[in-house]
Parts: C-alpha cells; sequence; structure tokens
C-alpha cells in the first residue's frame, strides 16, 4: 500500500502540474507510530505488541513530517515527492516510475468509476 500511495501521489502532482493549480501534494511516511493497534488481540500478537510498544514512535511524533508538509515553506514548492522524518527520501526505481503511476491512476478510475460523479466541464 506504501506503494500505491507514492505512485498515486506522484500521478496527481503531475496532473495538477498541467492543470496550472498551484496545489502540491506528497506522499510520506510517518515511521512506525504506537497507536494502539493490536491491543484488542489475544496470544502471541498481543505479547509481541505489549513488548514492542514502548519502543514506537508517540503518535504526535510521527505527525511531525505531515504538519511540515502542510506548513513548511521549504516544501511550499514541492510535489509528488516521498518524504521521512522530514527529509524528500529517494524511492526505489518503481516508486518513481511514471508509466506505474499513470497505470495505477488508470486502474483507480476504472475501479471507481461507478462511485464518481460525472466531471463537470
Amino acid at each position: 500500500t506504501k506503494l500505491f500511495n507514492i505512485l498515486f501521489t506522484r500521478a496527481l502532482a503531475s496532473r495538477l502540474q498541467t492543470q496550472g493549480s498551484a496545489v502540491t501534494v506528497n506522499s510520506l511516511h510517518p515511521g512506525v507510530i504506537r497507536t494502539g493497534f493490536g491491543k484488542d488481540y489475544q496470544g502471541f500478537f498481543q505479547t509481541l505488541v505489549s513488548i514492542g510498544g514502548p519502543l514506537l514512535a508517540s503518535p504526535r511524533r510521527g505527525a511531525q513530517t505531515m504538519i511540515y508538509l502542510a506548513s513548511s515553506p521549504e516544501v511550499a514548492e514541492v510535489s509528488g515527492a516521498y518524504f521521512i522524518r522530514r527529509k524528500q527520501a529517494r524511492t526505489r526505481a518503481l516508486g518513481r516510475s511514471d508509466e506505474q503511476a499513470n497505470r495505477l491512476w488508470s486502474l483507480s478510475e476504472e475501479l471507481c468509476h461507478d462511485y464518481l460523479p460525472e466531471p463537470h466541464g
């Protein structure tokens, strides 16, 4: 799903730029966050979550990159990029593929077609 987020954001950034929009979009990895996920599980997984939980970042820390991207003038004109810990990161080759980004966009349109309103001209 992270790869899909990266590719979809890449495709959206390209479309916004083509339309002359000043809106920017970026994807990010917030880190491994202590969200309470798994707290209702039992057995081995619950033990794993209990032991590992204190090692995970707080939700506040996980939000730092999102807040940075939404508010920092340093990235006001950066679009279609991927960020980790408030820094632009290089993805693997597949995550930089415009062809795959456009393919995912087309597939998303196809899958969502019946649920979306008709575009206004």
